[in-house]
């Protein structure tokens, strides 16, 4: 009767981002929000981490995007259309996450973060798994989506390669 969905890397891909934010206790719309409105934020740490994940010359490194889940700003004021849960976001290394760890003091009370670069481990498991074909088509669609999408002028390693 209908026609079955048809879906490409980049969709499986955001699909597990925003389970991954239901996880932290946003709800499926306020996920689904946040992905859509975030999505140049969510492409900048996945080409670093799909990029460390190909390097087979050295371990990966963990990209994150964080954002503080206990913002309810939208309940609160329901007159507002605005989401902190989608303005909050950001990318982050463990430098950087750790820094700001560090500097939490009074700030927040809380801090979620999302692992992009094991999610996309998992993801490359579970198609490889499948076969050398289906996980060569997921990061073919994955790769021709981030090459659509804007980048913040950063070397696509995250600079880690970047001499000094």
């Amino acid at each position: 009767r209908g026609r079955a969905a048809e879906y490409s890397g980049h969709h499986i891909y955001l699909f597990g981002v925003a389970l991954q934010f239901i996880e932290l206790g946003l709800t499926p719309e306020r996920a689904v929000r946040a992905v859509k409105e975030n999505l140049e934020f969510i492409a900048i740490p996945t080409r670093w981490a799909l990029a460390d994940l190909r390097d087979t010359e050295r371990d990966p490194s963990p990209w994150f995007l964080r954002f503080d889940p206990s913002t309810l700003n939208s309940l609160r004021y329901p007159e507002s259309d605005a989401d902190d849960a989608s303005f909050g976001m950001f990318y982050a290394g463990t430098g950087t996450l750790g820094e700001l760890i560090g500097d939490m003091g009074t700030l927040w009370p809380r801090i979620a973060a999302v692992n992009l670069t094991s999610l996309l481990a998992r993801l490359r498991a579970m198609f490889e798994y499948r076969g050398e074909p289906v996980l060569k088509l997921f990061e073919e669609e994955l790769v021709a989506w981030l090459e659509k999408m804007p980048d913040d002028g950063l070397p696509t390693d995250g600079g880690k390669n970047a001499s000094t």
